[in-house]
């Protein structure tokens, strides 16, 4: 009887090993997962990064530009 009981544990305890393990390889795919969006959202960032730097470039350059089309539109009502 004690016997039978122990082997009931034994298979219980097996059953749940398998379990575990199966959850097991289960987290190690979505770590994976995680790991690979963590890279591509890094370089998104990077990209985004890029782009913000550029945007600041060109708004420069359009400053840069309105403030030489304003002084020349001054001289021109000047000059008339």
């Amino acid at each position: 009887m004690v016997e039978k009981v122990l082997n009931l544990i034994l298979n219980k305890l097996e059953s749940l090993d398998h379990k575990v393990g199966s959850m097991d390889k289960r987290l190690d795919a979505l770590d994976q997962k995680v790991s690979s969006m963590d890279k591509r959202l890094d370089a998104l960032d990077q990209k985004v990064s890029s782009m913000d730097k550029r945007l600041d470039t060109l708004d420069h350059k359009v400053n840069s530009m309105d403030k030489r089309l304003t002084a020349d539109l001054k001289r021109q009502e000047d000059l008339i």
